[in-house]
C-alpha cells in the first residue's frame, strides 16, 4: 500500500496543489515562500493534529474577504435565514485529499475506503476536512458576540460626557475572520470523507492547480479516521532563529512540558484575564488602558526608527 498523490486546498500558500509521490523518497524543491512548509505542515496538522492546532492563518489568506462577507450576511438574518451547511464552503476550507494505491489483500487496511463491492484493487481516496462542528451553534455565537460590541459600542457612548470623544477602541469580534482568529479551534474540527476513485482529475494542465472532486450536498463523513496508525509524519524543524539551539532545547526539555514560561504565561493571561476575549463594560478602563499603552509604544517605535535612518543609512552608522 502506497500514497501516490497528496491533493492541498485552502491551506496557507496553497490553493490547490497536487504532490505525486515517488515510490521511494520524493524531495520538495522551491524557492523561499513558494510553499514547500506549508505542504508538510498540513501533513502533519491534518494526520497527526487535532483541530484545534489550526490557526487563522492556516486558512489562505484570498478567502478572508469571502468569510467576512459571510459574517456581514448573518449579522443582517431575520428568522428566516437558513444556516447553510458545510458543504456550501468547500470553495475556502482547508482540505487534503490522499489517493492511496491498495492490493486487495490491503483490504482490511481499507475497507472504509473502497468504493462498491466489486473493486478488486487500486486507488483509493480519502478527504479530510477542516470544518465547522456544529453549524447552527457558530452561526448563534458569532451573532451573540456581535450584538455584545454593538451594545456596548452604545454604552461607551452612552457614557461619555457630552462634548468629549469617545475612547476608540479595537473590541472583538470586528467580524467573521476576527472572531475566527480566537474561536477556530473550539468551533471547527476535522471530518472525513470518502472519495470516489472514478472523479479523480488531471491537474489542470495550464496552471497546475489541482481539480479537486466535488463532495454531493448530501455526502456524511465516516465515523473515524480509517488511516489511524497507517501514516507516519517525522520532522525536523529548521533552525531559523537565535533561539532554536541544541541547549535551549535541552534546557526546555528538563522542565518537562517543553513549554517557556512567557508561553504559559500568555496561556494563563489568555485563558483567565484577557479582557479583549468577550469583553463587557466592566472591562472598559482595562481595554482602555491597554489601547493607549499600545498607541504610545507604537508612536515611540515609529519615532525611534525614524531617528535611525538619515542619509540613506540605518541604525546610525557612519562614514
Amino acid at each position: 500500500m502506497q500514497i501516490q498523490y497528496l491533493e492541498i486546498a485552502n491551506f496557507r500558500k496553497l490553493l490547490s496543489v497536487r504532490i505525486d509521490l515517488a515510490s521511494t523518497t520524493t524531495l520538495l524543491v522551491g524557492a523561499n515562500n513558494s510553499g514547500k512548509s506549508s505542504a508538510m505542515l498540513a501533513l502533519r496538522k491534518f494526520l497527526l493534529s487535532k483541530a484545534s492546532a489550526f490557526r487563522l492563518q492556516d486558512l489562505t489568506l484570498a478567502h478572508l474577504t469571502t468569510i467576512n462577507a459571510i459574517g456581514a450576511e448573518w449579522e443582517e438574518a431575520d428568522e428566516t435565514f437558513e444556516i447553510p451547511a458545510a458543504n456550501h464552503w468547500t470553495h475556502w476550507l482547508p482540505t487534503l485529499d490522499l489517493w492511496v494505491e491498495a492490493s486487495q489483500g490491503e483490504l482490511h487496511y481499507i475497507k472504509d475506503l473502497i468504493p462498491n463491492f466489486a473493486w478488486k484493487g487500486g486507488c483509493v481516496g480519502m478527504r479530510f476536512r477542516l470544518e465547522p462542528k456544529d453549524m447552527a451553534k457558530l452561526f448563534t455565537d458569532y451573532r451573540k458576540e456581535r450584538n455584545r460590541v454593538k451594545t456596548l459600542l452604545q454604552e461607551i457612548l452612552s457614557k461619555t460626557e457630552e462634548g468629549k470623544t469617545p475612547p476608540t477602541l479595537s473590541l472583538w469580534p470586528q467580524s467573521l475572520h476576527d472572531y475566527l482568529n480566537r474561536r477556530l479551534g473550539a468551533m471547527f474540527t476535522i471530518r472525513w470523507y470518502r472519495l470516489d476513485p472514478a472523479q479523480l482529475c488531471e491537474p489542470d494542465p495550464k496552471t497546475r492547480h489541482a481539480r479537486l472532486q466535488t463532495l454531493s450536498a448530501n455526502a456524511l463523513p465516516l465515523e473515524s479516521n480509517p488511516l489511524t496508525d497507517l501514516i507516519r509524519v517525522h520532522e525536523i524543524n529548521a533552525q531559523r532563529g537565535f533561539g532554536d539551539s541544541a541547549e535551549e532545547s535541552v534546557t526546555e526539555g528538563r522542565g518537562g512540558s517543553g513549554k517557556k514560561l512567557t508561553e504559559q504565561l500568555r496561556a494563563y493571561y489568555s485563558r483567565h484575564l484577557d479582557p479583549g476575549d468577550s469583553p463587557d463594560i466592566s472591562d472598559l478602563e482595562a481595554l482602555t488602558a491597554i489601547q493607549a499603552a499600545q498607541s504610545a509604544f507604537d508612536s515611540r517605535l515609529t519615532s525611534s526608527f525614524r531617528s535611525c535612518t538619515c542619509g540613506g543609512r540605518r541604525l546610525g552608522l557612519s562614514k
